[in-house]
Parts: structure tokens; sequence; C-alpha cells
């Protein structure tokens, strides 16, 4: 997928709030599997998944978790262990995406780090084949193929 921080304004005027958590952490609000609404952190960095949901989150939202397959990758400065899952759907940044690859996730930091829940990742596999556009001055947030 691409990622643009330029301003579209026609795209990102139909778009949807982008919020930020702390100063550095962008989040959009994401409903997955038509049963979790919940806000996810908008992680550019998770290349292959669509989505890291926490345990909480991924029972909340019914994800079909592939049990007899494990995988670990790196979060920050850490390595992390996870489990491949499927979302039926994630609707995020006025986007619906069906069929999309996850990751179960065991341990979320930030899932309670700024006194609010934040349910999970969004990642790149979510955006892959359209753009993502990001208006930090007017706080809108767009996909588009």
């Amino acid at each position: 997928g691409t990622y643009s921080a330029g301003r579209d304004f026609e795209r990102t005027a139909a778009g949807v709030p982008l919020y930020l958590a702390g100063d550095q952490y962008p989040l959009v609000r994401a409903r997955i599997n038509d049963r979790l609404e919940t806000l996810l952190f908008l992680d550019t960095g998770m290349i292959g998944a669509a989505s890291g949901l926490p345990f909480s989150s991924a029972e909340e939202a019914e994800v079909e978790v592939a049990r007899d397959i494990a995988g670990a990758g790196f979060g920050i400065a850490s390595e992390m262990q996870a489990r491949p899952f499927l979302c039926r759907s994630v609707e995020a940044a006025g986007a619906r995406r069906n069929d999309l690859p996850g990751m179960l996730i065991g341990q979320f930091r930030l899932e309670h780090q700024f006194g609010f829940h934040i349910g999970g990742l969004l990642g790149d596999g979510f955006v892959q084949g359209g753009v993502l556009t990001l208006d930090f001055q007017n706080m809108r947030l767009s996909y588009g193929l």
C-alpha cells in the first residue's frame, strides 16, 4: 500500500477523524468482523498483516486464530510472539476490506497506556493496493484505491 501525507482536500474531506494518543500515536476508529468497535493504532511498520490484536480484542471480534501455527516478529525494541488469524472484515478510514490476515499478539503495551482502550494495530495489509491519506492539519484520514 501507499501512505500519503499530502493535502488531497477532496479525498480527506470525505475521510474520517484521525486522533493522536500522546503526541505521536495516530489512531483510527475501526470495526472488526462487524462485532468489535475500537480505536486502532495506525502502525505503518506492521508489514504483512492488516491488524494486530491482543487476546481481549481478538476474543470479542471472534477472529479465526490458527492454533497450529506460531510466528515471531519484532515490536518496539523487542522480539514478540504472534499467531496468525483471519479477519472476515475490517472497516477503517472510510473503507471496508474483507478476508484479511492478522496477528494475535500476546503483549500489547499501548492497550491501556493512555488511560483509554486501544484495541490493537492497523497494519500495512489493510492499505495494500490502495492509498491511505493522512491530513494532520485537519486531523482527517481517508483510504482510496
